[in-house]
């Protein structure tokens, strides 16, 4: 696969990808959101894939995505079930 080419994932990796990501980051980095931007990056996956899993994971009340400030970040009580 040429440098830079995302290649394609199945949507519960993507999804885990994007949970594992945010934990990472609260936790590593004590970050409460992240950049929408670096996220997308960090994931690895094509961008339509990325677009369905936070669609998903919103919907799901899991994320807040704010794509006008370009943060995402998780909901408080998917933190709280998360982190026990």
């Amino acid at each position: 696969m040429p440098p830079g080419a995302r290649c394609s994932r199945s949507k519960a990796e993507v999804v885990f990808r994007v949970m594992n990501v945010l934990l990472a980051g609260r936790i590593v980095c004590g970050a409460a959101a992240l950049s929408l931007t670096s996220v997308k990056r960090l994931i690895g996956a094509p961008p339509r894939q990325v677009a369905s899993a936070l669609t998903y994971l919103s919907n799901e009340g899991i994320v807040c995505v704010d794509r006008r400030q370009d943060i995402i970040r998780l909901t408080d009580r998917a933190l709280r079930e998360l982190t026990g």
